[in-house]
């Protein structure tokens, strides 16, 4: 279509704001930790397209998606051959073989799943970057403590999540999973003679447990500028005594739109469709 025949409202993505993000969640690692970009549901509504070479421009190398459809689609528009992602969910038995080649990191929490990307990688001849997902108390995925020592041999990292990281009220939920994680870690350590690469901490997690960091963290939508609750950034405010009205975070997307038309109503009048209507000084 002709350059002329632009659409009246659009989204536009500021590298700067994503930048300072990235910039200041990393400064509030207590320790190295290793930044995956959650970019699942199509980067949170940004666009994965546009978003990963933006990301990778920010010094970001390590993308977390939920399926490998969107594995799939990273992989396609990253402009770093050497950026890794991670599929923190679905993977079908007939994408292994697709994953595997790729190199594209992936989580098992089954057993049938673990065999089958055993058999697959085995065929192939090739290494399957396989994250243990460990039950901590979410009751959604991940090995049960009683098959530990059979499946901790067959990978070098292992991971779990945090339920409700940000919610208060979620706290000794939270404090009880990473007891039961670092049970994990030490019978890992058993098996390896040496730590495994360890990942637990989501956006929430991240920002309110710093004893959590682990060796990676999954960042999502604060990335984007947004905070996982109001309760996640008093949090921060009181750790860190900013001041309220000083929001450090800057949202990456911005929504515009071309103004059409503007007209004068009185007040009380209705405006558009169903009962809207204009009242004056409020």
């Amino acid at each position: 279509m002709d350059s002329t025949f632009l659409q009246p409202s659009y989204i536009e993505l500021d590298k700067s704001s994503l930048q300072k993000n990235i910039i200041y969640l990393k400064s509030l690692a207590k320790q190295p930790v290793k930044y995956s970009s959650v970019i699942k549901g199509n980067a949170y509504g940004h666009g994965i397209s546009n978003f990963i070479p933006m990301a990778e421009d920010c010094g970001v190398n390590h993308f977390s998606v939920f399926s490998a459809n969107e594995a799939y689609k990273a992989v396609k528009f990253r402009t770093n051959p050497d950026s890794d992602i991670m599929i923190m969910g679905m993977i079908r038995d007939s994408e292994m073989e697709w994953a595997i080649e790729e190199g594209v990191e992936f989580y098992v929490f089954e057993l049938s799943r673990l065999e089958a990307a055993i058999t697959t990688a085995k065929r192939m001849g090739l290494k399957a970057k396989v994250h243990l997902q460990i039950e901590t108390g979410m009751n959604r995925t991940g090995f049960e403590e009683d098959i530990w020592e059979d499946i901790f041999y067959l990978a070098v990292e292992i991971c779990t999540h945090y339920a409700g990281a940000e919610s208060v009220a979620n706290y000794f939920r939270i404090q009880n999973q990473d007891k039961q994680f670092r049970k994990a870690a030490v019978v890992a350590k058993k098996i390896f003679k040496k730590p495994l690469f360890k990942h637990a901490s989501s956006s929430a997690a991240y920002i309110t447990q710093p004893k959590l960091h682990y060796d990676m963290a999954r960042i999502g939508i604060a990335q984007y500028g947004f905070w996982p609750s109001m309760e996640t950034y008093m949090h921060l405010v009181k750790s860190r005594n900013l001041q309220q009205d000083k929001d450090p975070l800057d949202r990456v997307m911005t929504w515009k739109s071309e103004i059409m038309s503007t007209k004068w109503v009185e007040s009380g009048e209705f405006i558009g469709y169903g009962n809207v209507y204009w009242r004056e000084n409020g």
